[in-house]
């Protein structure tokens, strides 16, 4: 081989080593694009960085107005992980302007963002910019002023007023403070039982909507008991009063009469004791003693008087002491039929004892 086509061929690799070199630096990396939507982005711009837990991983390519929001393009590298939910928050690290995205949280598992994903507005926090919060400020304090509501003075009454109400206070209002806040801390941590809760109040308030005439009528009924109840408050009120005197008077006899109360009402004990045992008893008196009553009822005639008939006899030897004497004399109430009924009461003695019939 000569000189000069070696010479060549060496150029010709040179050359095409410099382009392969060329195109491996000017070749764009992979990345991860990713678009968000806010409702204002000053203090960004195309360069600004991206980062996650504050550390930089990307940075913003394109600021494109849309109307009432601003869409952010912003490229990380395809390594990184996204969670798909993850929110876009406009942050200054320092006093100075400098701001920056904040992709937040960090990826800890589940669903990656994919390449291309849109994070809407309803995910995305900007900072209220310096001048409209000024300016707001302002609007509120004209409003507030002698020109606005104030220009009567019942502005000035009502901070008066709340200044007079808490003067003295800033203990309790802060403990107050404080107990709001563990209370939220509270609320916070039970959030499944308070989602759990909500679930629950939804669904009632379903059940009172479907039965609005039953919880109307309802409502009308309580409106009309307190009505009534109002217009029988005296009374009411007259008769909680005598209770009250009542009870009053019944602890008062209860105080001094203790004792014997206690006696009475264990000797009552005794008694129902001893009805108790004697139940077989009470109950036959009670079956036989409505045709008794019924009888005597009876037994009073048209001329008020009670005719009493009474089953008797003479007939000593039915008695076993006197049988004996009986057998040795023979008497005559000892043996016959002797004086038997009817004997009116009171007897009519003029008439004489008749015989049985």
């Amino acid at each position: 081989m000569t000189a000069k086509p070696a010479r060549a061929l060496s150029l010709v690799v040179v050359a095409v080593l410099l382009a392969a070199g060329l195109f491996l630096a000017a070749r764009p990396e992979p990345s991860l694009t990713v678009h968000a939507d806010f409702a204002q982005a000053d203090g960004l711009f195309v360069g600004s960085d991206v980062a996650v837990l504050g550390v930089p991983v990307g940075r913003v390519d394109g600021i494109e107005p849309r109307g009432d929001k601003v869409r952010l393009t912003m490229s990380l590298p395809a390594d990184t992980d996204i969670p798909a939910g993850a929110e876009a928050w406009v942050a200054s690290p320092t006093v100075v302007p400098d701001q920056y995205i904040e992709l937040t949280p960090a990826y800890t598992g589940g669903e990656k963002m994919a390449d291309g994903a849109v994070i809407p507005t309803e995910r995305t926090r900007s900072p209220i910019a310096w001048d409209t919060l000024v300016e707001s400020v302002n609007d509120l304090l004209v409003a507030l002023g002698p020109d606005g509501a104030g220009e009567d003075g019942s502005l000035g009454r009502m901070i008066d007023s709340a200044a007079g109400l808490l003067d003295g206070r800033g203990e309790k209002l802060r403990e107050a403070i404080l107990n709001i806040s563990q209370a939220s801390q509270i609320a916070l941590d039970g959030t499944p039982d308070a989602e759990a809760l909500l679930e629950s109040v939804d669904a009632l308030m379903e059940i009172l909507v479907e039965n609005q005439s039953t919880v109307d009528s309802l409502t009308r009924s309580v409106n009309d008991v307190a009505g009534e109840f109002a217009r029988q408050e005296r009374e009411v009120e007259q008769a909680l009063t005598s209770l009250t005197s009542v009870l009053r008077e019944v602890a008062q006899l209860t105080g001094e009469h203790g004792d014997s109360i206690a006696d009475s009402v264990e000797r009552l004990a005794d008694v129902s004791v001893h009805l108790g045992e004697q139940q077989a008893e009470l109950t036959e008196v009670m079956d036989t003693l409505p045709l008794a009553a019924d009888n005597i009822t009876r037994a009073v005639t048209d001329d008020q008087k009670l005719r009493i008939r009474l089953d008797i006899t003479t007939n000593l030897s039915q008695f076993d002491r006197i049988r004996p004497l009986c057998a040795e004399l023979p008497l005559p109430l000892c043996d016959g039929p002797g004086i038997v009924n009817p004997i009116p009461l009171p007897p009519e003695l003029a008439r004489g004892w008749t015989e049985g019939e």
